[in-house]
């Protein structure tokens, strides 16, 4: 423990060995820099850290990295498709690639709006995917929606995180497990398409080193 003595420092024998030294007496320049780097480090224990003063969350970065490379990769699953393949379905009752992407659409819209609690997210109490309109169509709104999303992301706040909303006023979460299941949803209808598309491939009489081409990728 450090005693102020005049213009001096001295140790106390409170919990210092006896053989500790007294320390060198401080000129008025080290005293003045003594006191600013106390004050700095007491300042410092208690400021808020920066990434919360800005409102920038780590874990929102990593999970829109996230939803980046999974968005990348469904496109690259989806490029070349034919009509053909849009509406094949691997089983009468299984989903065609058409109804995947029209869901995915509708999807992002939801997710868009529940982050500000407007538009679909009052609206629709369950999946309304695009089925009747053709897939350019469907495709512009799956982007659009997207870009939309990622701007909202942008300008979420670190209080914006706790909020809860319903997913299709069913299930209550917080906005940061929202962000959390996005890019999780998108992988796991991705690897749908990917299967779609390998399993026509196949049935058409690819080999399977056909069908791991260019489009479809780990």
């Amino acid at each position: 423990m450090l005693v102020a003595s005049g213009s001096a420092l001295s140790a106390t024998s409170i919990g210092t060995p006896r053989a500790t030294r007294l320390l060198p007496p401080l000129s008025r320049v080290g005293r003045v820099l003594l006191h600013r780097t106390l004050v700095k480090a007491t300042s410092s224990a208690t400021e808020t850290p920066r990434c919360q003063e800005s409102g920038v969350n780590h874990q929102v970065q990593l999970i829109t990295e996230l939803d980046a490379s999974v968005w990348r990769l469904l496109w690259q699953n989806l490029s070349a498709i034919t009509e053909a393949e849009l509406d094949w379905r691997p089983h009468p009752a299984a989903g065609s690639v058409r109804g995947i992407v029209g869901y995915l659409a509708w999807f992002e819209e939801w997710t868009t709006d529940a982050l500000w609690g407007d538009g679909r997210y009052r609206t629709d109490d369950g999946p309304k995917p695009y089925l009747d309109i053709p897939f350019v169509e469907v495709r512009a709104r799956l982007e659009s929606a997207n870009s939309r999303y990622r701007r909202r992301v942008e300008e979420l706040k670190e209080s914006d995180l706790r909020k809860r909303v319903t997913f299709l006023r069913k299930q209550e979460l917080s906005v940061l497990d929202l962000l959390r299941m996005h890019p999780l949803h998108l992988a796991g209808h991705r690897f749908q398409i990917r299967y779609i598309r390998a399993a026509y491939n196949r049935m058409k009489g690819g080999n399977r080193r056909d069908s791991m081409d260019s489009w479809q990728v780990a």
